[in-house]
């Protein structure tokens, strides 16, 4: 019985275990379907060569299948292997899907891949100096290094717009003349590069062909802007020979006279100064050689004469020089008198010795050196007078023309003994008489010299040079060792220069020395009657004569030397060079 027990319940377990292995069987076959996945980023960024692994969540749990698919819209910014393993690849952005094998179903996620920031550690301009000339312009290039620096930008400033801007590229655009600095910086880092800028103007090179002429240096002109006029001279080797030529000449470097620039060697196009330059230049001196005045047309018996003829038939201010190979000595008798010069023109005349000194004297009572009625004459260098023996006529007259001395002249070694009668209505009673008031004597560098004047008969006056009208004007030069001296009484009497009746003698350089004055004891010795003595300087301020008057009533003397700063004026009598005169009782 037992065993029958047994028997029919192991029946009932096998029973048991067929109805469960049943069960579970038909429990397999009904599992649930995908009802959706997920990712576990929604956006993602990645810099280039980093790699990322999804996971991707099926649901439910007891989903039958929960495979799944992975793709990227963009494979060349980030791929994705089969197990879900992102790498990103470049710069970009991509878009990566997860796919159910059951159902279908997606999840995505944003990718932006990004390259990993290389830092700038410099920057460098192409120039650090530059030159930019206006009306144009110029570029600077910027090197920003590492090569693959993430942020490459630069910002250009200048640090003085107004004489330079730079653009947003690096243009630089000039405006006016000058300095400034242009400065790259890198938006990235803060590295700074500059260059020196000069705005400078395009130029242009004038040169002068002066054709013999003294060099004249080029000039550098900006465009648009002027040549500087200029000179140049030409001389000539040994100089001129004699003869009369217009114009200033220096006859051991004679010049020819300049008659302009011009823009060609053939002289056909005169250049005008006021031109613009726009291009280089080559300019060419154009040269009038002087040419002696032909004075075979000239009348007169011999070359003084045919100067003198020739000049006195102007009638405009016209320069003249007149070079002197020879020594001119005139006399002349009571019947036939003469003068050496005598220059009614109103133009200029230089007298000047060629290479050497040059003599112009005269011996006789009528003779009278040069009288000047109009113009100026010169004595220039080389050139001296001298005169001796009686007279009754000033040797040198200023009657409206005037006389300058200039450095290298001489009045010198005259020995005059003044007499009264003739044809004449003065006598010799000085050398250089400036008798008008349009005259003027100027000493500028020339010498007055170691000449003589004696006085023999009742004048007022006895001096080597007297400005009775009109001006003695000194600037330069020297009057020494002169002697007057006077057998008369009663009259003014000075070794060196006087002005009676309150004409002008000025004085503003030079020197005045070693001139004597002093009556003969056949004047007398009666300080009331004897008149005016001064060595150097005598000047009677008003009209007081000899006898019944006081000789010494407004007049000054200067008896000392008067070395090159020592300068007086007739102006002004305050100046403690002045004495005034007194009884000598």
């Amino acid at each position: 019985m037992t065993k029958t027990i047994f028997s029919a319940v192991s029946k009932m377990a096998m029973a048991l275990c067929c109805a469960v292995a049943l069960f579970a069987s038909c429990q397999e076959e009904v599992a649930s379907p995908v009802a959706s996945v997920t990712l576990d980023e929604t956006s993602l960024v990645l810099f280039t060569g980093q790699t990322h692994n999804f996971v991707a969540t099926v649901l439910p749990d007891d989903a039958l299948d929960k495979s799944v698919t992975w793709a990227s819209a963009d494979p060349t910014v980030a791929s994705i292997t089969e197990n879900g393993e992102l790498k990103a690849l470049k710069t970009g952005e991509t878009t990566v899907t997860v796919t159910t094998t059951d159902g279908g179903l997606t999840a995505e996620c944003a990718v932006e891949v990004l390259t990993p920031m290389v830092p700038v550690q410099s920057v460098s301009l192409d120039v650090t100096e530059l030159t930019v000339m206006l009306q144009t312009s110029a570029q600077l290039k910027a090197t920003v290094l590492p090569a693959d620096a993430t942020v490459k930008e630069v910002v250009w400033t200048s640090s003085d717009p107004d004489i330079a801007e730079v653009t947003i590229d690096g243009q630089i655009v000039p405006k006016t003349l000058g300095q400034t600095v242009i400065t790259a910086t890198t938006a990235q880092g803060g590295k700074a590069a500059t260059c020196v800028v000069t705005v400078d103007a395009v130029k242009f090179i004038v040169s002068f062909e002066t054709n013999g002429g003294t060099a004249v240096a080029d000039q550098v002109v900006v465009l648009g802007e002027k040549v500087k006029a200029v000179e140049t001279s030409k001389a000539f080797e040994g100089g001129l020979p004699a003869g009369l030529y217009q114009g200033v000449q220096d006859p051991d470097q004679a010049a020819s006279v300049f008659d302009g620039w011009y823009t060609d060697a053939e002289f056909t196009n005169a250049y005008d100064f006021a031109t613009p330059v726009t291009e280089n230049l080559t300019l060419h001196a154009k040269w009038i050689d002087p040419v002696s005045v032909d004075l075979a047309t000239v009348s007169g018996a011999d070359v003084l004469a045919k100067v003198q003829n020739f000049m006195n038939a102007l009638t405009e201010e016209v320069k003249y020089t007149w070079i002197v190979d020879a020594d001119y000595q005139v006399s002349a008798d009571a019947a036939n008198q003469s003068t050496v010069y005598w220059c009614k023109t109103p133009g200029e005349l230089y007298i000047v010795g060629k290479g050497k000194e040059i003599t112009f004297s005269a011996k006789d009572k009528n003779v009278r050196m040069f009288q000047v009625q109009k113009g100026h004459i010169y004595l220039g260098k080389n050139v001296s007078m001298t005169v001796s023996g009686e007279f009754n006529v000033a040797p040198v007259i200023l009657e409206g023309g005037s006389m300058t001395l200039l450095p290298g002249s001489k009045i010198k070694n005259s020995d005059v003994t003044s007499i009264k009668g003739g044809p004449w209505p003065e006598s010799a009673r000085t050398i250089v008489y400036v008798n008008n008031a349009a005259s003027v004597f100027t000493i500028a560098g020339g010498e007055i010299v170691n000449n003589k004047i004696h006085q023999t008969h009742t004048d007022y006056m006895c001096a080597p040079v007297c400005a009775n009208n009109g001006k003695i004007i000194m600037t330069a030069g020297k009057v020494s060792g002169n002697q007057a001296s006077a057998d008369v009484n009663g009259i003014a009497l000075c070794g060196g220069l006087y002005c009676p009746d309150g004409k002008e003698i000025t004085k503003t350089g030079g020197v005045i020395e070693k001139n004597t004055a002093a009556f003969t004891e056949a004047a007398g010795s009666d300080p009331k009657t004897i008149g005016h003595v001064g060595q150097q300087v005598v000047f009677r301020a008003a009209s007081q004569y000899w006898a019944g008057t006081d000789p010494y009533k407004g007049a000054f003397h200067i008896d000392q030397d008067l070395a090159e700063d020592e300068n007086f004026s007739t102006t002004d009598l305050s100046n403690e060079l002045w004495v005034k005169f007194t009884y000598k009782d």
